[in-house]
């Protein structure tokens, strides 16, 4: 009796924890964690196995793991390169969470290719259409994905300099 209670207990809690993260990598694997326990549930903690609940269970578990192995190629296709990285340290290090969300958000709706990165503080004002970017893009964003992709448009715009001015290496 106790393992049965045990094994629902703590799949919902994986469950519980998945719902209240933010990151979909995290949720994913704590759901896998719950998705496991349920089928250890549903196996062995019951007089009869209970074969549609542990298929449905399965089933989900092979979804959740292709899913994850589809989000950890994407991270490392958009993973920094060692130049980029040295852009991001010296011009992004300082920005607190609110100044990187409003400051993607207007290099987002901007026109200007060299949209000037460096300019970006705390008293900068967006437009209604920037907000709204910011507010259903990015709100969802971690701090390291905002930074990511801050870094690449900073460097994309530093590039475009670089090739219009014949400047030779940015770093």
């Amino acid at each position: 009796m106790f393992l049965d209670e045990w094994c629902i207990h703590v799949a919902n809690l994986f469950y519980l924890a998945s719902f209240l993260g933010r990151d979909m990598l995290w949720l994913r694997v704590l759901t896998c964690f719950g998705l496991a326990f349920g089928v250890i549930f549903f196996t062995t903690c019951t007089p009869t196995p209970l074969y549609g609940p542990t298929f449905w269970h399965v089933t989900f578990l092979v979804i959740n793991i292709v899913q994850i192995h589809l989000l950890l190629v994407e991270r490392r296709r958009l993973r920094l390169s060692r130049e980029q990285e040295v852009v991001r340290r010296a011009m992004l290090e300082g920005l607190t969470d609110q100044e990187l969300v409003d400051t993607l958000a207007h290099a987002v709706m901007t026109d200007n290719p060299d949209f000037p990165i460096l300019t970006a503080t705390s008293s900068q004002e967006l437009t209604a259409d920037e907000l709204a970017i910011r507010d259903i893009a990015f709100s969802r964003l971690s701090r390291a994905e905002i930074i990511n992709l801050l870094s690449r448009r900073v460097w994309n715009s530093l590039e475009g300099l670089r090739g219009r001015h014949g400047v030779g290496s940015v770093c």
